[in-house]
């Protein structure tokens, strides 16, 4: 996922203690003080909908640069459901 405009589809976790999300950070590659280019993901609060389009509240998500998923043979999923992409033509 990169910032945007578009809306993206996907699961909203909740935990109790903070020390889950560090946990999380280590695992995508997200290591504070490290420069962008040598990072996995960034993490970034981003805004949360349910599918019928209400708010619901604001949550962290990881996310890379258009460079990175560039270099990783990333590719546009123009419905912003990743679960159920479109099949390539």
């Amino acid at each position: 996922m990169t910032a945007g405009t578009q809306k993206v589809q996907g699961f909203l976790l909740t935990f109790t203690e903070e020390n889950h999300l560090q946990s999380l950070d280590r695992l995508e590659g997200c290591v504070a003080g490290r420069p962008m280019d040598h990072l996995s993901y960034y993490r970034e609060q981003v805004k949360v909908y349910n599918p019928q389009g209400i708010y619901l509240t604001e949550a962290w998500a990881y996310l890379m640069t258009t460079a990175q998923v560039g270099m990783c043979g990333g590719k546009v999923i123009v419905s912003g459901s990743w679960h159920s992409p479109e099949k390539e033509g």
